[in-house]
């Protein structure tokens, strides 16, 4: 018989997609030391606050079990059964178990349901995290009838501006890709900087 420790102690790559409850379980065995890429696809069956916070807690127990030296994490998040309602969530949420992952290289955060955004503050937050990413992206890919209202709505005045665009590419100086699902254009004049 296979120790039950041998995948968890040898796996260098994982991606994995199932409920909060099943990935919780699988991943006490499968995530270990050597593991530097993760994929990890959550989908729950309803769209309350209740459900997001088992998603949250699941995918912070999952990252509690990785090595500091992980060097790529995507995350996305699903319903079984069709998004009502905006609910949303801010990608902070699942950015801050990966601060102390210094080495991470690659961050993907992709929702369709719920919406998930990046404001102002906690992109300032995260502004020193990750001395070599290279890539970080944070998609929202819901359908909602006006997109930009909902933007607005959402981010008030709070969305990144423009100048922390500039900040962000001064601190992460091998950042080669960055998608983030709003920017406020307020200070634009910055643009010739970014």
């Amino acid at each position: 018989a296979v120790p039950r420790c041998a995948l968890r102690d040898t796996l260098r790559e994982l991606h994995i997609k199932g409920s909060p409850a099943l990935l919780s379980r699988f991943a006490e065995y499968a995530v270990g030391p050597e593991l530097e890429v993760l994929g990890v696809h959550l989908v729950t069956d309803s769209e309350d606050d209740a459900a997001l916070g088992e998603v949250r807690n699941t995918f912070g127990r999952i990252m509690e079990r990785t090595s500091s030296r992980i060097a790529s994490v995507s995350l996305t998040l699903g319903s079984r059964s069709g998004a009502g309602g905006p609910i949303c969530v801010p990608a902070i949420h699942f950015l801050r178990p990966l601060l102390s992952k210094a080495e991470l290289r690659k961050i993907a955060i992709s929702s369709e349901y719920p919406y998930i955004y990046l404001d102002r503050g906690h992109m300032l937050e995260i502004m020193r995290a990750w001395p070599h990413l290279t890539t970080l992206r944070i998609d929202w890919r819901g359908v909602h009838p006006n997109p930009i209202r909902l933007h607005a709505e959402i981010h008030g005045e709070d969305a990144p501006f423009v100048g922390d665009l500039v900040s962000l590419a001064e601190s992460h100086p091998k950042l080669r890709y960055l998608s983030l699902p709003s920017l406020s254009v307020r200070s634009m004049h910055q643009i010739r900087e970014v």
